[in-house]
């Protein structure tokens, strides 16, 4: 999990910069702007008209009585993608435009199906080998009647704090 963290926090910003600086000394700084810019807008309008697709297809699985699993599972994937394009930058909206293509959406969903399955299985595993804590003991009841329990001697300190003595040593 680390290295996810130190791969989005720290190597795509430093490939964003070296693709900016890239695309700005070929190009210029303003057209490199409204390049970010039109990336963004076309990209916004691609998820919109492929999310409303995944949701028909959901709607026809819910009429169906099953259920919507790999519409949901492309719904996410939209999502992500999304949020790549608005994400300023030529990197992530490569990796943005890359999952609106239904094919590689495909096998990215499939992957991580089968990562979901693999994490599941090796976590019920996991579980099924783990003993059970078992702590092994033995009950006694202990009956008293009340004149025993009136008439056993306790500590005077015992006797004050105790909240099942009254002030003079009887039990309530």
């Amino acid at each position: 999990m680390a290295w996810l963290f130190f791969a989005v926090f720290i190597v795509v910003p430093l490939l964003e910069i070296f693709a900016f600086i890239q695309v700005g000394s070929a190009i210029g700084a303003f057209p490199t702007l409204a390049l970010i810019v039109l990336t963004a807008v076309v990209g916004a309008l691609l998820v919109r008209w492929q999310g409303i697709k995944v949701l028909m297809d959901a709607r026809q699985s819910l009429a169906r009585d099953e259920l919507p699993l790999a519409a949901a599972v492309h719904g996410g994937l939209l999502l992500f993608s999304g949020l790549l394009l608005l994400t300023p930058g030529f990197v992530t909206d490569a990796a943005g435009f890359l999952l609106l293509v239904p094919g590689i959406r495909s096998l990215v969903a499939a992957r991580i199906w089968h990562s979901l399955q693999a994490r599941t299985k090796a976590r019920s595993t996991a579980q099924s080998r783990r003993r059970p804590d078992v702590i092994e003991g033995e009950a006694v009841e202990i009956d008293l009647d009340e004149d025993m329990v009136r008439d056993r001697e306790l500590p005077d300190s015992r006797r004050e704090t105790s909240p099942w003595t009254s002030r003079d040593g009887t039990t309530r």
